[in-house]
Protein backbone atom coordinates (compact mmCIF):
# COMPACT_ATOMS: atom_id res chain seq x y z
CA UNK A 1 0.00 0.00 0.00
CA UNK A 2 1.19 3.47 -0.86
CA UNK A 3 -0.28 5.96 1.60
CA UNK A 4 1.36 9.38 1.69
CA UNK A 5 0.28 12.14 4.03
CA UNK A 6 -0.67 15.56 2.71
CA UNK A 7 1.13 18.87 2.26
CA UNK A 8 -0.52 22.04 3.47
CA UNK A 9 0.96 24.06 0.61
CA UNK A 10 -1.20 22.19 -1.93
CA UNK A 11 -4.37 24.22 -1.41
CA UNK A 12 -5.92 23.89 -4.85
CA UNK A 13 -6.14 21.39 -7.67
CA UNK A 14 -3.65 23.42 -9.71
CA UNK A 15 -1.15 23.61 -6.83
CA UNK A 16 -1.46 19.89 -6.23
CA UNK A 17 -1.09 18.91 -9.88
CA UNK A 18 1.98 21.14 -10.26
CA UNK A 19 3.61 20.01 -7.02
CA UNK A 20 6.70 17.86 -6.64
CA UNK A 21 4.65 15.79 -4.19
CA UNK A 22 1.97 14.81 -6.70
CA UNK A 23 4.43 14.36 -9.55
CA UNK A 24 6.72 12.10 -7.51
CA UNK A 25 3.85 9.71 -6.78
CA UNK A 26 2.53 9.98 -10.35
CA UNK A 27 5.98 9.07 -11.64
CA UNK A 28 6.35 6.14 -9.25
CA UNK A 29 2.94 4.69 -10.04
CA UNK A 30 3.50 5.14 -13.79
CA UNK A 31 6.95 3.55 -13.75
CA UNK A 32 7.20 0.61 -16.23
CA UNK A 33 9.82 -1.06 -14.00
CA UNK A 34 7.30 -1.05 -11.14
CA UNK A 35 4.64 -2.51 -13.42
CA UNK A 36 6.98 -5.32 -14.51
CA UNK A 37 7.89 -6.03 -10.89
CA UNK A 38 4.22 -6.29 -9.94
CA UNK A 39 3.52 -8.73 -12.75
CA UNK A 40 6.66 -10.80 -12.18
CA UNK A 41 6.02 -11.16 -8.43
CA UNK A 42 2.21 -11.34 -8.56
CA UNK A 43 1.89 -8.19 -6.42
CA UNK A 44 -0.78 -5.50 -6.29
CA UNK A 45 -0.62 -1.93 -5.06
CA UNK A 46 -3.28 0.05 -3.29
CA UNK A 47 -2.75 3.79 -3.61
CA UNK A 48 -4.63 5.64 -0.87
CA UNK A 49 -3.91 9.38 -0.97
CA UNK A 50 -4.55 11.36 2.20
CA UNK A 51 -8.16 12.54 2.43
CA UNK A 52 -6.99 16.19 2.32
CA UNK A 53 -5.15 15.44 -0.93
CA UNK A 54 -8.23 13.72 -2.34
CA UNK A 55 -10.16 17.00 -2.09
CA UNK A 56 -7.99 18.50 -4.86
CA UNK A 57 -7.15 15.30 -6.73
CA UNK A 58 -9.86 15.13 -9.36
CA UNK A 59 -8.63 12.74 -12.04
CA UNK A 60 -6.11 9.99 -11.50
CA UNK A 61 -4.94 7.94 -14.45
CA UNK A 62 -5.30 4.19 -14.63
CA UNK A 63 -1.72 3.31 -13.85
CA UNK A 64 -1.86 -0.45 -14.30
CA UNK A 65 -4.22 -3.37 -13.74
CA UNK A 66 -2.32 -4.21 -10.55
CA UNK A 67 -2.62 -0.69 -9.08
CA UNK A 68 -5.90 0.31 -7.49
CA UNK A 69 -6.61 3.86 -6.32
CA UNK A 70 -8.85 3.90 -3.24
CA UNK A 71 -10.71 7.00 -2.13
CA UNK A 72 -12.00 7.85 1.31
CA UNK A 73 -15.20 5.97 2.10
CA UNK A 74 -14.55 3.08 -0.28
CA UNK A 75 -12.73 1.06 2.39
CA UNK A 76 -11.62 1.72 5.93
CA UNK A 77 -7.99 2.51 6.58
CA UNK A 78 -8.03 -0.30 9.15
CA UNK A 79 -9.04 -2.90 6.56
CA UNK A 80 -6.43 -1.60 4.11
CA UNK A 81 -3.71 -1.84 6.73
CA UNK A 82 -4.72 -5.35 7.73
CA UNK A 83 -4.68 -6.74 4.21
CA UNK A 84 -1.51 -5.01 3.04
CA UNK A 85 1.93 -6.52 3.52
CA UNK A 86 4.16 -3.52 2.78
CA UNK A 87 3.59 0.18 3.42
CA UNK A 88 5.17 2.98 1.43
CA UNK A 89 4.53 6.30 3.14
CA UNK A 90 6.38 9.49 3.86
CA UNK A 91 5.57 10.80 7.34
CA UNK A 92 2.20 9.21 8.06
CA UNK A 93 1.51 7.85 11.53
CA UNK A 94 -0.08 4.78 9.96
CA UNK A 95 3.52 3.57 9.86
CA UNK A 96 3.21 2.90 13.61
CA UNK A 97 0.15 0.71 13.05
CA UNK A 98 2.04 -1.15 10.37
CA UNK A 99 5.09 -1.54 12.55
CA UNK A 100 2.94 -2.82 15.40
CA UNK A 101 1.71 -5.55 13.05
CA UNK A 102 5.40 -6.30 12.29
CA UNK A 103 5.04 -5.39 8.62
CA UNK A 104 7.76 -3.53 6.71
CA UNK A 105 7.65 0.19 5.94
CA UNK A 106 9.46 2.28 3.33
CA UNK A 107 9.58 5.99 4.16
CA UNK A 108 9.70 7.93 0.88
CA UNK A 109 10.84 11.31 2.19
CA UNK A 110 11.91 13.34 -0.83
CA UNK A 111 10.95 16.66 0.80
CA UNK A 112 12.04 16.17 4.41
CA UNK A 113 13.33 19.70 5.08
CA UNK A 114 10.42 21.42 3.39
CA UNK A 115 7.86 19.20 5.12
CA UNK A 116 9.24 19.97 8.58
CA UNK A 117 9.84 23.63 7.78
CA UNK A 118 6.49 24.48 6.14
CA UNK A 119 4.02 21.81 7.23
CA UNK A 120 4.83 20.31 10.58
CA UNK A 121 7.31 20.87 13.38
CA UNK A 122 9.78 18.04 13.54
CA UNK A 123 9.06 15.76 16.46
CA UNK A 124 11.28 13.38 18.40
CA UNK A 125 11.22 10.71 15.69
CA UNK A 126 13.71 11.85 13.09
CA UNK A 127 14.93 10.06 9.97
CA UNK A 128 17.72 8.29 11.84
CA UNK A 129 15.23 6.78 14.31
CA UNK A 130 12.70 5.42 11.85
CA UNK A 131 11.82 1.72 11.76
CA UNK A 132 12.15 1.01 8.08
CA UNK A 133 14.07 2.12 5.04
CA UNK A 134 14.22 5.88 4.55
CA UNK A 135 14.61 6.82 0.90
CA UNK A 136 14.50 10.00 -1.15
CA UNK A 137 14.50 8.75 -4.74
CA UNK A 138 12.10 6.69 -6.83
CA UNK A 139 14.79 4.14 -7.69
CA UNK A 140 15.32 3.53 -3.97
CA UNK A 141 11.59 2.89 -3.52
CA UNK A 142 11.75 0.34 -6.35
CA UNK A 143 14.77 -1.30 -4.72
CA UNK A 144 12.84 -1.53 -1.44
CA UNK A 145 9.92 -3.20 -3.22
CA UNK A 146 12.39 -5.65 -4.80
CA UNK A 147 13.80 -6.47 -1.36
CA UNK A 148 10.27 -7.06 -0.10
CA UNK A 149 9.42 -9.27 -3.08
CA UNK A 150 12.65 -11.23 -2.57
CA UNK A 151 11.94 -11.58 1.17
CA UNK A 152 15.22 -9.89 2.10
CA UNK A 153 15.70 -10.75 5.78
CA UNK A 154 17.37 -7.48 6.85
CA UNK A 155 14.71 -5.42 5.07
CA UNK A 156 11.89 -7.35 6.74
CA UNK A 157 13.48 -7.09 10.20
CA UNK A 158 13.80 -3.28 10.08
CA UNK A 159 10.19 -2.81 11.18
CA UNK A 160 10.29 -5.51 13.84
CA UNK A 161 12.97 -3.50 15.67
CA UNK A 162 10.74 -0.44 16.27
CA UNK A 163 11.68 0.94 19.72
CA UNK A 164 8.53 3.10 19.83
CA UNK A 165 6.04 0.23 19.84
CA UNK A 166 5.43 -1.73 23.03
CA UNK A 167 4.94 -5.38 22.23
CA UNK A 168 3.63 -7.36 25.12
CA UNK A 169 1.56 -10.35 24.07
CA UNK A 170 -2.12 -9.83 24.92
CA UNK A 171 -1.46 -7.53 27.90
CA UNK A 172 -2.64 -4.23 26.43
CA UNK A 173 -5.83 -4.05 28.49
CA UNK A 174 -3.83 -4.60 31.68
CA UNK A 175 -1.24 -1.98 30.69
CA UNK A 176 -4.02 0.53 29.99
CA UNK A 177 -5.72 -0.24 33.31
CA UNK A 178 -2.45 0.17 35.24
CA UNK A 179 -1.64 3.44 33.48
CA UNK A 180 -5.05 4.86 34.41
CA UNK A 181 -5.04 3.44 37.95
CA UNK A 182 -1.57 4.84 38.67
CA UNK A 183 -2.39 8.44 37.65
Amino acid sequence: MIMPTWRNWNKSTQQLMNSEYFNRYLSLLSNPELHQMLEKNDLNIIFYPHYQTQIYMKDVPDFHDRIKVIRQGEETVQSLLKRSDLLITDYSTVSFDFSYMEKPVIFYQFDYKRFYYEHYNQGPITQDLLFGEVVTEEEQVLNGIKKFANKDKQFLENTVDNPFVIKTPKQHARLNYEAIANR
